[in-house]
């Protein structure tokens, strides 16, 4: 299993890009993710980047929440 922490998901591609600027502003390594097969609706999501496991996963959310972001774990299968 692949775990992340998910700080913002968006429509729009230029606010995906502002929320991962920030991320990365505060010392994160930000990833925008887009599903795979892509999502019909399109959306975009700003992770955290993969993470070894989830208490890795967890460690990185608080954080993140420290620095003022919202966070929530997502995790897939590896391809």
């Amino acid at each position: 299993m692949v775990y992340s922490v998910a700080v913002g998901r968006f429509l729009i591609e230029s606010r995906a890009g502002a929320l991962s600027s920030a991320v990365a502003a505060k010392g994160f390594t930000p990833v925008v993710v887009v599903a795979d097969p892509p999502d019909a609706t399109g959306w975009l999501t700003v992770t955290l980047g993969p993470q070894e496991d989830a208490t890795h996963a967890k460690r990185l959310a608080k954080e993140a929440e420290a620095q003022g972001f919202d966070t929530w774990m997502v995790s897939w299968l590896p391809p």
